[in-house]
């Protein structure tokens, strides 16, 4: 491997990503209006955010539907994919994910585990996981879609993305994805909303305050740039960037 890519001693190299982003001044901050824009949420960051973790699952996903933003137009949860031969592996690995707490959850109604990190830490937990919310969510949609104050969800997760809407539950096959990190995903969702009559403007949620996500959005949706903003962190570190006042820093 090539000194460029990785470390002595074969670690990969990591690049600070907030020392190639600057604020431009000039431009004033604005806010989103939600009647007309979508919004993208990293929902395994939004779960790994959450403080209380409740009983069962299906405490969970109404538990998840409450720290998602309301009234938008539109609202995606994008969940990451967990495949078994990713060039991924090895690095979640060294982030301690592991692939010997595999557990079994048989409904909504199951227990969550005691050590819920523990439980995360294994990505066919977490696959698992993910689908039986999107299962419960579309069984659900009258009540969640009054619960969110939207017109519109978007499911997405492995092998699978649905539209659904209060008449509808259908295949959303625009949207289907072999992308494993739903920090590209997320920048894939926007795209599309912004490729549509219906919505004038793009949220991204991303509460771990990933600024992966935030280098990624300046650079592929930078055309409109003007319609982007980035809803980062979580509690007081919570910031709303909006993308028209971002680029990227030229100090190395």
């Amino acid at each position: 491997m090539p000194l460029s890519l990785c470390n002595p001693d074969g670690t990969m190299k990591k690049t600070i990503s907030k020392q190639i982003l600057a604020l431009k001044n000039d431009n004033p901050q604005i806010e989103p209006i939600k009647s007309s824009a979508a919004i993208d949420v990293d929902l395994i960051a939004l779960i790994r955010s959450m403080v209380q973790i409740p009983s069962t699952f299906e405490e969970l996903v109404f538990d998840i539907l409450s720290l998602v933003p309301k009234e938008y137009a539109r609202v995606d949860l994008v969940a990451d994919t967990y495949l078994s031969n990713s060039i991924k592996n090895a690095e979640r690995r060294g982030g301690g994910e592991d692939d010997s707490s595999l557990i079994l959850i048989k409904s909504v109604k199951s227990k969550i585990p005691r050590n819920f990190c523990t439980f995360l830490a294994n990505g066919s937990n977490k696959t698992r996981m993910v689908k039986l919310i999107f299962e419960f969510i579309q069984d659900s949609k009258g009540k969640v879609l009054n619960i969110l104050r939207t017109r519109m969800l978007v499911l997405s997760g492995e092998d699978s993305c649905h539209k659904v809407t209060l008449s509808t539950c259908e295949p959303f096959p625009e949207l289907l994805s072999n992308q494993e990190e739903a920090d590209t995903k997320v920048i894939a969702h926007s795209f599309h909303s912004l490729q549509q009559a219906a919505y004038n403007q793009a949220v991204i949620r991303s509460p771990s305050g990933d600024t992966d996500i935030v280098v990624l959005a300046v650079s592929l949706l930078n055309q409109d740039k003007e319609k982007v903003f980035i809803d980062n962190g979580c509690s007081r570190s919570r910031t709303l960037h909006w993308l028209g006042n971002l680029e990227i820093s030229e100090r190395r």
